[in-house]
């Protein structure tokens, strides 16, 4: 679904930093660098640590919850 507002999707690229002067966001990862003007992260648990060194204090508890599929005829 992002694709089709011209977003990406950088899966299993690890992050490396993160930089923002407020208007553009710059990502950079172990394959390369990216930019824009916003930045969805999708790091479940690992977000905290990945952005306390941006100066951002993610306040996340991990839980496990359980997704039980059923199928309709």
């Amino acid at each position: 679904m992002i694709q089709v507002f011209g977003g990406k999707i950088a899966d299993n690229e690890p992050v490396i930093n993160i930089q923002s002067d407020g208007g553009i966001v710059e990502v950079t990862t172990r394959k390369g660098r990216y930019k824009a003007r916003s930045l969805i992260i999708t790091a479940g648990a690992w977000a905290p640590k990945l952005l306390k060194h941006i100066g951002l204090d993610l306040p996340l508890w991990v839980s496990l919850a359980y997704r039980i599929p059923y199928f309709r005829d």
